[in-house]
C-alpha cells in the first residue's frame, strides 16, 4: 500500500516539479532580459546627460559671447550717436561693426554646427 501511494504521488509530483522547473527558468530568462534592458536605457540616459551637459556648456559659452557682441554693439552705436561724425571717426565705428558683425555670424555658425551635430544623437 505505501508503495501504490508512493507511486501515485511521484505521478502527481512529477508533473507539478517539471512545470515549477520550467516557470523558474521563464523567470530566470526574463529577468535576465529586463536587467539588459535597463542596463541599456541606464547607458542610454547617461549619454543623454552628457549631451544635455555638453549643450548647456556650448550654450552658456555663445550666450556670453553674444552678450559681449550685444555690448559691443550698444557701445558702438553710442560712439556713433556722440560722435562728430567725421569721416574718419565714422570708418573706424564702421569697421568696428564689421568685425562684430564678423564675429557674431561666426557664433551663430558654430551654434547651426552644435544643434546638426548633436540633433540626430538624442
Amino acid at each position: 500500500m505505501y508503495e501504490k501511494i508512493k507511486k501515485i504521488f511521484n505521478i502527481i509530483w512529477l508533473p507539478f516539479s517539471f512545470i515549477f522547473t520550467t516557470l523558474l527558468g521563464i523567470n530566470y530568462f526574463r529577468n535576465r532580459t529586463i536587467k539588459r534592458n535597463l542596463q541599456r536605457v541606464n547607458e542610454q540616459l547617461g549619454e543623454s546627460d552628457r549631451i544635455i551637459k555638453e549643450q548647456q556648456i556650448t550654450n552658456k559659452e555663445l550666450t556670453k559671447q553674444l552678450e559681449q557682441s550685444r555690448n559691443i554693439v550698444s557701445e558702438l552705436k553710442s560712439k556713433f550717436e556722440n560722435s562728430k561724425r567725421t569721416v574718419s571717426e565714422l570708418e573706424v565705428i564702421d569697421r568696428e561693426i564689421g568685425k562684430e558683425s564678423e564675429r557674431t555670424s561666426e557664433i551663430l555658425i558654430k551654434l547651426r554646427k552644435f544643434i546638426d551635430e548633436n540633433s540626430g544623437s538624442e
